[in-house]
């Protein structure tokens, strides 16, 4: 029989907390990395002398990393109530790591539990023998 490991719910939690904040992070860094790239193009429209044919790709370009800066932004306003929720209950999820390791503690004795008598009483009982009988 296979014993319900109650840690599961609770380590998928604290993965789902570091995955966001995670997300957030890389998110930040591409809006950033956008928003700079984005004024590399600005600047090139601005100063130097384009023809025709680089100021079309220049403006395909510029609409990737605008697409590119969205989608961080859009990460970003999403997972941002979340994100701050982790940064100011930072202790909260502390414990909660603490808690998950006392149930795995838990988990790993209960797979690995062996009674041992504590009084003679199964001395008495005798083995059966081979036609069924007790001898």
């Amino acid at each position: 029989m296979e014993a319900v490991k109650y840690s599961k719910g609770l380590e998928a939690f604290l993965a789902y907390l570091r995955d966001m904040e995670e997300r957030s992070r890389m998110a930040q860094a591409d809006r950033t990395e956008a928003e700079a790239a984005s004024q590399d193009i600005f600047h090139a429209f601005e100063l130097w002398e384009n023809d025709t044919d680089s100021c079309v790709r220049l403006g395909w370009k510029l609409r990737e990393v605008r697409r590119k800066r969205r989608s961080a932004k859009d990460t970003l306003e999403q997972a941002g109530s979340l994100v701050a929720w982790i940064r100011e209950n930072h202790a909260v999820i502390k414990e909660l790591e603490q808690v998950l390791g006392n149930i795995r503690k838990m988990e790993r004795q209960a797979e690995n539990r062996v009674y041992i008598p504590r009084t003679h009483i199964l001395e008495d009982i005798r083995e059966p023998d081979s036609e069924g009988g007790v001898s």
